[in-house]
């Protein structure tokens, strides 16, 4: 892994910046290395305009290039680059990105990193990023998105040192602005514990200022505040009566909430009465009754007509606006399930059932309905509906809701992008523990970016976050990553107990990639002791969650007798089992398939379903299936011969990392043709196959590079040839001492099938 070594100053010239890049560290090997140089901001690589003309700092017309080292590089430790005034000129002001630097040797080896983050300020040249530069640009120049989107990452972390700056600018703003922004971060600002100008009163009146502008998010937090005071004066107006017969007379008469009183007084004593009551209050409306339906039916559950039974229950409470009994029937028609049998699935009922559950206000049904749209929109519902139940969902307060609504702002996908209300949703999910929207905040942290947004490159606080939302949320997501921080170069420095821990946390709240990796770290014995038991237990819990990964190991397990330190008899039918499972989603699995097809069909698989297996795996770009399926169409078996499809296929795999692909394209443009069909011959991109396939150790490329060295062909040297293992050293020739003289060839090895 490439050491960040490399430290960036930048200082304004005559007619440019000069950059200076300096090594932090000695010993390293006065070699020629060149250094690499990019700009990047949100989006990636920086497009250069054509009418910049300068072509020499660009690669494909991105800001992106080269140069040799200065011998003083490590001297001095210190190279300069020259940039020209005018090749920034186009950028608009206030922008902000990154300078990377990479020490490169010739065989492309990293051999050092830096970075360095600039903004073009208020006289148009490129500075050094901080965060006081970026402040007195927004004094001066910034426009009021620039400003509430810098306000709202201030007020999650207000300092001292720029209170005064924020305040004067939101003030000033919330006097000439309609939207409310203004006003409700300042609620923030002033109702947050940590900031030293915390004021509860001034923070009150602030979000009733933001309310009155109808700024919406004022709008939700005075709503809830309102309807959960309506609702504690609601619950101390009309208690119920203590003794048991005024509570049946409330019954009687028709008072729901005492008819589910009395089924949780007499469900004990006198099961069939409290049956009853429960029946009377579900069929009235009541949802707290609707929710004990359900349980009742099932410990009463005796023949098939009860299924019956309970579905005109819960349709009765549906006609008394039971929104509990509407989401209820939407999940029995939409499932095929109910009570643990099979009923016929009715899409359009289950989308009516669910419109009028979400239409009357139940929360989880406006969001359930959105989920059914991204799910894969069997109920056919459309994109614009779909979005707009979603933001009911997120004004109700649904934390994964406003994740998903924030992410659609910011991607711009179906609504209008919106980059500072999307950011603003994720983070308030991430506050109110969707794991999902922490995950998205930490990486913005880490990463400093988001799709296109750009943030301060903070990795510390980053850490911090990730931390405080696996421990104080229980994130079994932020538990996970932190286990792979510490097999990833440990930044957040965690002991092995303490990372095993969190792995262990994870794996309890039944996250499945967690629950696998677990499993391999008990059967491996790389970070503890061998656990054989519990880490099969592991993997067959997972399989039965659904966790392809580990239906496709219990399907080694089974097929060879092994995995891991796991031993046992072959079992053929449960392989099977497992893997039919696992080749639903699984690449690997769904090769596997295409395997057993091919060396026997000892599954009995269909034609035209292993064909189905193949090409799904190579959709995902599998690097085994798309090498299988290019020799299908290479060799016209089983579809239409197609070479200039086989030989795409390859080059697919090739770019993927797949090294058979690689040798076998060396192969093919080396001897102009693949399977017998004419390929254009291609020498300097065969050979390129050939390097990359032994870098990788593939063995027929290992042989043929030194075959190639020992008849001092190709574009090989020495050390390369040896590392992919050279036995006997080449000889020179006589009168020469730049050549070298050709050994005996060894035996080609055959062209693979």
């Amino acid at each position: 892994m490439p050491n960040k070594n490399l430290t960036i100053t930048v200082e304004q010239d005559v007619d440019g910046y000069l950059f200076h890049v300096a090594r932090a560290d000695d010993g390293q090997k006065r070699k020629r290395q060149k250094v690499r140089f990019s700009f990047s901001d949100d989006a990636g690589l920086i497009e250069v305009p054509k009418t910049a003309q300068m072509r020499e700092y660009c690669t494909d017309g991105r800001f992106r290039f080269e140069q040799v080292a200065k011998s003083d590089l490590f001297g001095a430790k210190e190279t300069q680059i020259f940039i020209p005034f005018k090749l920034f000129d186009w950028m608009k002001c206030g922008r902000c990105f990154l300078l990377e630097a990479q020490v490169v040797t010739d065989n492309g080896i990293v051999g050092g990193e830096g970075e360095l983050p600039l903004m073009i300020d208020g006289s148009n040249r490129a500075v050094k990023y901080s965060v006081q530069a970026y402040l007195q640009y927004l004094g001066l120049q910034g426009s009021d998105t620039e400003k509430l989107a810098f306000a709202q990452k201030y007020v999650q972390k207000p300092d001292v040192a720029n209170a005064e700056f924020f305040i004067t600018m939101l003030n000033t703003m919330a006097q000439k602005n309609a939207d409310g922004m203004a006003e409700y971060y300042l609620y923030q600002l002033y109702g947050n514990a940590s900031f030293m100008q915390n004021d509860p009163e001034a923070s009150r009146a602030w979000l009733e200022k933001a309310g009155e502008k109808r700024c919406d998010d004022a709008l939700r937090i005075l709503e809830e505040e309102a309807e959960e005071q309506n609702r504690l004066a609601a619950k101390e107006g009309s208690p119920l009566p203590d003794s048991l017969e005024e509570c049946m007379a409330c019954a009687r008469s028709g008072n729901k909430e005492a008819q589910f009183e009395l089924f949780r007084r007499l469900r004990e004593t006198d099961p069939a009465a409290a049956g009853e009551w429960l029946m009377q209050s579900a069929a009235a409306g009541y949802d707290p009754a609707v929710e004990q339906l359900e349980d009742y039916y099932a410990g009463q559950y005796q023949v098939e007509g009860d299924i019956g039974s309970y579905i005109g229950q819960l349709k009765e409470a549906a006609e008394h606006q039971s929104t509990l009994a509407l989401y209820r029937l939407f999940d029995i028609y939409y499932s095929g399930g109910c009570l643990g049998r099979g009923v016929k699935k009715d899409m359009r009922a289950a989308l009516e059932y669910l419109k009028k559950a979400a239409d009357s206000g139940l929360k989880d049904a406006c969001y359930r309905l959105w989920q059914t749209f991204e799910e894969g929109n069997d109920l056919l519902v459309d994109a614009a509906e779909a979005v707009e139940y979603l933001k009911r969902a997120a004004e109700a307060g649904i934390p994964a809701a406003m994740n998903d609504l924030g992410e659609l702002y910011v991607t711009g996908r179906i609504v209008q992008r919106d980059d500072e209300e999307g950011i603003a949703l994720i983070r308030r999910a991430a506050s109110e523990n969707c794991f999902d929207a922490q995950i998205r905040v930490y990486r913005m942290a880490l990463e400093g970016r988001y799709y296109h947004i750009l943030f301060d490159i903070d990795p510390q606080g980053a850490y911090q976050l990730l931390t405080g939302y696996a421990t104080e949320s229980g994130n079994p997501l932020a538990q996970y990553r932190l286990w792979q921080s510490y097999t990833n170069g440990n930044p957040v420095m965690l002991t092995r107990p303490e990372a095993l821990g969190y792995l262990e946390k994870a794996a309890e709240g039944l996250y499945q990639p967690a629950m696998f990796t677990l499993a391999g770290v008990l059967l491996d014995g790389r970070y503890r002791d061998v656990d054989a038991a519990r880490g099969e237990e592991l993997l067959q819990r997972g399989a039965k969650l659904g966790h392809a990964e580990s239906q496709f190991a219990l399907f080694e397990l089974y097929y060879t007798g092994s995995y891991l330190a796991l031993h046992g008899p072959v079992n053929k039918e449960r392989a099977y089992k497992w893997i039919s499972c696992a080749s639903l989603s699984l690449p690997a699995a769904q090769e596997k398939m295409w395997e057993l097809f091919v060396s026997g069909n000892e599954m009995g698989i269909e034609q035209q379903e292993a064909l189905d297996m193949l090409f799904a795996s190579a959709r995902h770009e599998c690097g085994d299936a798309l090498y299988a399926a290019a020799g299908l169409f290479a060799e016209g078996t089983y579809v239409p011969s197609d070479v200039v499809r086989a030989v795409r296929y390859l080059h697919l795999a090739a770019k993927g990392g797949h090294a058979r692909s690689r040798y076998k394209l060396y192969q093919i443009y080396d001897q102009g043709n693949f399977s017998g069909q004419p390929v254009e011959k291609d020498p300097a991109l065969g050979e390129r196959m050939l390097l990359l396939s032994a870098e990788q150790g593939f063995p027929e490329a290992c042989a043929e590079v030194c075959r190639l060295f020992s008849q001092g062909k190709g574009n090989v040297d020495r050390t390369f040839a040896e590392s992919c293992g050279l036995k006997e050293p080449a000889v020179k020739a006589q009168g020469d001492p730049k050549s070298t003289a050709k050994q005996p060839e060894p035996e080609k090895p055959a062209e693979e099938e």
